[in-house]
């Protein structure tokens, strides 16, 4: 995963959001399900920002069907059109790449 702080405080993230098979078990079977995982991982990463940081987060939708993500435990106090609700955001088509521009 790419994780940049430069001067001035960003924080830029590039994301790779892609379906991958998770594996388990029960006391009756082993099971696999598909997951959606980021970067290779699920749950995904955790990231950590601060007030008046510039978070640039660039988001290359590698599944089949459009993605949607929300940014709801982050406060948007310059706009929230990127807030990423529908009817704020369009959902990223499947193979689009998308850069998310926040300032919590």
């Amino acid at each position: 995963m790419n994780t940049t702080v430069a001067p001035g405080f960003f924080l830029i993230l590039s994301l790779l959001i892609e379906q991958q098979s998770s594996s388990g078990a029960s006391r009756t079977s082993k099971f696999s399900i598909a997951v959606i995982a980021i970067n290779g991982n699920f749950p995904g990463p955790i990231h950590e920002a601060t007030t008046n940081w510039n978070i640039v987060v660039n988001v290359k939708n590698d599944l089949d069907g459009p993605l949607l993500l929300t940014w709801n435990v982050i406060q948007h106090r310059k706009n929230s059109w990127q807030y990423g609700v529908l009817g704020t955001n369009c959902p990223i088509p499947g193979g689009w790449n998308w850069t998310y521009r926040i300032e919590p």
